[in-house]
């Protein structure tokens, strides 16, 4: 089965950016591969595999007092109908989860607070429903022994549908919810159901 190329390629690729802190994946699909796989709209249900899924998954702190890895949600039935809310609820246990691995037990705090979301259906010529979920939010952190730190405007985009979530981070600051970049060509898998 063809792979997507890491997220990391293809921005280094398109705008010469790398991203610290990407998921990675190995394979050699090019982008006019991945334009043609995604002309239905709809990402081809063997394009991944579940054991492809990458995301934060921590260890318990040691440390009295340390956040405890937060738990992913379970997608709803149907997934679609509240994809918005099940993006929102992934994406604030994916970057609690990515604070818990990073700092173990010398977390302290964390604040998820959303500013926009914006998810619109994916236009499909398949009889398979999907939909693209953007989401700008803010991160408050906190480590022992410093002060809290803020992170504004970050955005990400997910693409959702009854098989697999894809993830991709914005590189820059975002002022609205857009759904660039898009998912299905820079995103990595972050959840499976088959």
């Amino acid at each position: 089965m063809r792979k997507p190329r890491s997220r990391r390629a293809l921005l280094t690729s398109m705008v010469g950016l790398s991203l610290g802190a990407a998921g990675c994946f190995e394979g050699d699909l090019t982008n006019s591969e991945s334009e043609e796989s995604l002309d239905s709209g709809v990402v081809p249900a063997d394009e991944f595999d579940c054991d492809d899924v990458d995301r934060p998954d921590p260890s318990p702190p040691i440390r009295d007092g340390a956040l405890e890895p937060a738990t992913y949600p379970t997608p709803p039935d149907p997934l679609l109908e509240s994809a918005g809310e099940y993006v929102r609820d992934f994406e604030a246990a994916y970057q609690h989860n990515a604070f818990v691995e990073k700092y173990g037990s010398e977390t302290a705090g964390f604040e998820f607070d959303l500013e926009a979301r914006d998810v619109k259906p994916v236009d499909a010529e398949s009889d398979r429903e999907a939909k693209l979920v953007s989401l700008v939010y803010d991160l408050a952190t906190k480590i022992r022994r410093t002060p809290e730190e803020s992170e504004r405007s970050i955005r990400v985009t997910y693409y959702v549908d009854d098989q697999i979530v894809l993830r991709a981070r914005y590189a820059g600051l975002a002022d609205e919810p857009t759904f660039e970049p898009d998912p299905r060509s820079a995103g990595d898998p972050v959840a499976c159901f088959h």
